[in-house]
């Protein structure tokens, strides 16, 4: 995500670029280049895999074409295939890592023109991260980063989407923007996702509720389905909530003792007026 500048200590027209992992700050000369530096960024965000891809794929036929005039041009061709990188060891250690997987449609919003496109993704959730590629296969690739990620431990919310488009099988993710989470978070971020599915949107709920250690799938009436706290961090919730109250309560009846005490001692000396009285009616 590219963005104006957040932070107030920035110089004028700074830009505020967001990874997964950090934030990058950069500073353009003039404010004409703030906007566009802005788009021209946003518009990068949006094509670079479409890009990407399409550059890539039209090395290895360039390369076949010229080799065909002699032997071993097919093989020269196919050898630069990116399934052919792939090592079967790599996979088999990735796939045991992943909980959950599969092509999903991700909604963009592009924030300069205000466009909305649905693009196909392939997901795969750990138990640390939803992370999403172009193609299944370059999730394998050793030289291949996701397009993006999202961490479990900053994911707030998991419910079902009431986005029209797709409206009953899908579902949105609600997480922190930085590497912050809670009260240190720079903000958050939905990520509305399609399945093919009523069934199936249900079933990623769970498994990411499942991986963030915290959260559980409820329904949420007539809406669907809604994140609420596990048992487990309800437990923990009430147990610091009862905590306090214990801490404070005991303050308390400290410091109703203590008045106690200086009741006590009023009480004694009170004792020693009250015997006085009758000797002095006697009198």
């Amino acid at each position: 995500e590219v963005r104006p500048s957040k932070d107030p200590a920035t110089p004028e027209h700074a830009l505020d670029i967001l990874t997964p992992m950090r934030v990058y700050v950069v500073v353009p000369s003039s404010a004409s280049a703030h906007e566009s530096w802005l788009s021209k960024v946003s518009e990068a965000l949006d094509n670079f895999a479409e890009n990407d891809v399409t550059a890539n794929s039209a090395v290895p036929a360039a390369d076949g074409a010229a080799a065909a005039g002699g032997s071993g041009g097919g093989a020269a061709a196919d050898e630069a295939a990116p399934a052919s990188q792939v090592d079967s060891n790599r996979r088999e250690k990735i796939k045991a890592t992943i909980l959950m997987d599969g092509v999903l449609q991700k909604k963009t919003d592009n924030r300069v023109t205000g466009a909305v496109t649905w693009k196909r993704r392939y997901f795969a959730l750990t138990s640390s991260q939803l992370a999403y590629y172009e193609e299944e296969t370059h999730m394998y690739l050793e030289d291949s980063d996701p397009l993006g990620a999202i961490s479990m431990h900053q994911v707030t919310e998991v419910k079902t989407s009431p986005d029209p488009k797709c409206a009953g099988n899908g579902f949105e993710v609600t997480a922190t923007i930085g590497t912050s989470s809670g009260a240190n978070a720079e903000g958050s971020r939905c990520y509305v996702l399609e399945t093919s599915s009523p069934d199936e949107s249900k079933v990623w709920m769970e498994k990411i509720c499942a991986a963030t250690g915290r959260l559980k799938l409820s329904e949420d009436g007539e809406d669907g389905y809604k994140s609420t706290l596990s048992e487990q961090m309800d437990r923990k919730r009430l147990a610091h909530i009862g905590g306090m109250n214990t801490y404070k309560g005991g303050g308390g009846g400290r410091a109703a003792g203590g008045r106690g005490g200086r009741g006590g001692r009023g009480g004694r000396g009170g004792r020693g007026r009250a015997a006085a009285k009758p000797s002095g009616g006697g009198l």
